[in-house]
């Protein structure tokens, strides 16, 4: 009998979900970081920080809160990564 078989390690998907990021619409600074990191994997903080108006500490926080909540997690290494 033949088994198909698929490695999950070797895997890797890439989600694209269109939207819009606005201060309105009752959003949390939360999602607005979240949006934008699915929008742009490779964003950096200091893009984040330029697109939400919050300093470097909020932005570090929050992605620390986004990976706590395994919301995101880091794909590579420090240099190249995302």
């Amino acid at each position: 009998m033949l088994e198909n078989r698929i490695d999950l390690d070797e895997v890797r998907l890439t989600l694209f979900v269109p939207f819009e990021v606005s201060d309105s619409g009752g959003q949390t600074t939360m999602d607005n970081v979240l949006q934008l990191i699915i929008a742009n994997p490779k964003i950096t903080r200091k893009q984040l920080m330029e697109k939400t108006g919050k300093a470097s500490s909020a932005i570090q926080k929050i992605i620390a809160s986004l990976k706590e909540d395994n919301r995101i997690r880091r794909i590579g290494g420090d240099f190249g990564g995302y």
